[in-house]
């Protein structure tokens, strides 16, 4: 029987045949074990030791950039096209981010899924042209907690697709595709050969029906790519090669952009103009502080049991308190929340999803809720139409359309803000029953689902009732696991 763990061993044994191409032997690269983590990585620097992922490596690349130029969210993406055209391939527009050909997904999630069909239980490649590039916007929701906190999560951002099919009959595979990465990495975007580390590693579909190796290239302690050569398939005891061999690159855009411009967080480069008018009209300034934690926040994920451990690090390295670190920096960690969002909302709202309580609407609801939550809970003196509308004017030159979905984003935010007004009345008495008889995480899951009331406003009427009390880290990515095994259970 296949497992996840004895094939990464098994391709680990024979990583000749797995990760070694020939950029790798022609450079000269160097294969090495990182002693923190054990990650199996490439380098041209001899002297290096660490594999250069997060939190092996804390961000190198804030305030001091080491690329050829600084690069907007739009410009960016014109220097990815720009290369891969040149080297022969098709740039496609996106495709929708709700889901309308694959009956088992409500959200776009990778941009390989564009051209994935489900034929009688058989999964098939349906493409326009190959190779491809495609600026695919993704949505997830398992993150949810780590957005505005770790400076790189997203529920919405560009997956720049890099696809070839087919090979050897046409496409191509390993040894070209990690040409074309080191030519963008190192030829356009200016990143010293030195600063490029690659991480072996492996991806493969939950029930094996594809999987193959994927390497990840770092540079600064940020990853901004990962390639998945989608191989083999599970064959009795074994497996088997696929009949279509598939190039999966998922270039990270959001972090191509950060790691040019060197900002603090990487919601200060990708939000641009949104993100710089939000914190003129609430009045937040960065300072030298919050410069020296941006540094340090590679290393918080809310899904790590030690998080706790690892903020009271951070803090210690700064010199303050946890409390005095959450009063600094969870305002702002709400701005950026807010902004992500409210892009998000509008990208399905324009691609025809509606927030609710069933599906994958159900998601966009938790996503309004939280940015209705923080903007109560730190009196923030705007709108989300406002921030739609900024966040459309900003993205015109890629993607037009996002302005026809201002009218019903503006239509449903009236609809949802009545509605989450309308909890928080009926709400309180509830809320001080619930704190009274004593709260965990079980309790908080059941007052959203059946009243809709955020564990953010349950924190505000604790500490008015002086009693210590915070939302758990991992709320909201336990709450959306929840929801979904629910859904497959009615399903079935």
């Amino acid at each position: 029987m296949l497992t996840k763990e004895g094939l990464k061993k098994e391709f680990e044994k024979n990583w000749k045949k797995h990760y070694e191409v020939e950029l790798f032997r022609e450079k000269g690269f160097i294969r090495k074990k990182c002693p923190n983590c054990g990650k199996n990585f490439w380098t041209l620097d001899p002297d290096r030791k660490l594999c250069g992922d997060p939190p092996c490596e804390n961000y190198g690349f804030i305030g001091k950039t080491i690329t050829k130029g600084k690069w907007d969210y739009i410009e960016t993406w014109k220097q990815f096209e720009k290369f891969f055209v040149k080297e022969g391939h098709t740039s496609i527009p996106r495709y929708p981010v709700i889901d309308r050909w694959r009956p088992d997904l409500f959200f776009t999630i990778a941009s390989i899924q564009d051209f994935q069909r489900l034929d009688q239980g058989n999964m098939v490649f349906e493409y326009p042209a190959n190779p491809l590039v495609v600026p695919q916007v993704c949505l997830r929701f398992n993150d949810i907690s780590n957005v505005g906190v770790t400076g790189r999560h997203h529920t919405s951002f560009i997956m720049s697709g890099q696809h070839a099919f087919g090979y050897p009959k046409e496409g191509y595979f390993k040894d070209r595709c990690m040409e074309l990465n080191f030519g963008f990495l190192h030829r356009v975007m200016g990143i010293p050969e030195t600063e490029i580390t690659y991480i072996e590693d492996l991806w493969t579909m939950p029930d094996f029906s594809a999987f193959g190796p994927s390497i990840e290239a770092f540079s600064k302690g940020l990853e901004l790519v990962n390639h998945v050569f989608m191989q083999f398939q599970e064959h009795g005891s074994g497996y088997k090669n696929l009949n279509t061999l598939v190039i999966d690159t998922g270039w990270g855009h959001e972090r191509l952009v950060w790691f040019t411009q060197g900002t603090p967080t990487g919601y200060d480069a990708v939000f641009g103009p949104v993100i710089e008018w939000m914190k003129k009209q609430t009045g937040f300034q960065e300072t030298e502080l919050f410069e020296r934690y941006a540094k340090l926040s590679g290393s918080l994920n809310i899904e790590d049991k030690n998080i706790q451990k690892t903020k009271e690090m951070i803090a210690g390295k700064l010199g303050i308190s946890v409390k005095e670190l959450n009063e600094i920096i969870e305002p702002i960690q709400a701005l950026y929340a807010i902004a992500d969002h409210s892009k998000t909302l509008l990208f399905a709202i324009a691609d025809g999803g509606i927030p609710s309580n069933v599906g994958g609407g159900y998601n966009l609801r938790v996503l309004l809720r939280r940015c209705f939550s923080f903007m109560n809970q730190f009196s923030f003196n705007f709108t989300l139409d406002k921030i739609a509308e900024l966040h459309s004017k900003h993205l015109k030159p890629m993607f037009p359309e996002l302005s026809q979905g201002l009218e019903p984003f503006q239509k449903i935010m009236e609809i949802e803000k009545k509605r989450y007004e309308n909890t928080l009345k009926k709400s309180e008495p509830i809320i001080i029953k619930n704190i009274e008889k004593g709260l965990n995480t079980e309790t908080l899951i059941k007052l959203y689902t059946s009243h809709g009331i955020t564990p953010e406003v349950i924190e505000r009427t604790a500490k008015k009732m002086k009693i210590d009390f915070s939302v758990p880290e991992d709320f909201y990515s336990l709450l959306t696991e929840k929801h979904m095994s629910e859904e497959k259970e009615e399903e079935t």
